[in-house]
């Protein structure tokens, strides 16, 4: 996949980092041929209309008609989301209601994610 174009998000991300740590750990050079996007609608109308490559959010790709999922794993790419609060104060009702929902939401993801690598890796065999 090296030969083919991609999209790279911009310098100093947090994504951008760890893309790069994959391919220098796999021995591969960055790709030569390479846009720096981090606007979804271009990098997506990019993913349509040319053969380019990106790394993204299998969720955002899964229910896209369009957009084909390459079977190659990214085990190194994180998946973690942070919040950053006040040390010396609890949150408030609002607040605290929203990192429930996050939680929650995280833990579906997590399901959904495992789901659809059980599902491929049984399609494969």
């Amino acid at each position: 996949m090296i030969a083919f174009p991609w999209i790279f998000p911009v310098a100093q991300t947090a994504l951008r980092d760890e893309l790069e740590a994959v391919f220098f750990h796999e021995g591969l050079p960055l790709p030569a041929d390479r846009v720096e996007c981090t606007s979804m609608l271009t990098l997506r109308n990019l993913l349509v209309s040319t053969d380019v490559i990106a790394a993204l959010p299998m969720f955002i790709a899964v229910d896209d008609r369009e957009l084909r999922i390459l079977p190659t794993p990214l085990s190194s790419i994180r998946r973690s989301v942070g919040v950053t609060r006040p040390k010396d104060r609890m949150p408030s009702p609002a607040a605290s209601a929203l990192l429930v929902h996050l939680r929650e939401v995280g833990a579906q993801l997590a399901e959904f994610e495992r789901d659809y690598e059980s599902s491929e890796g049984a399609g494969r065999g």
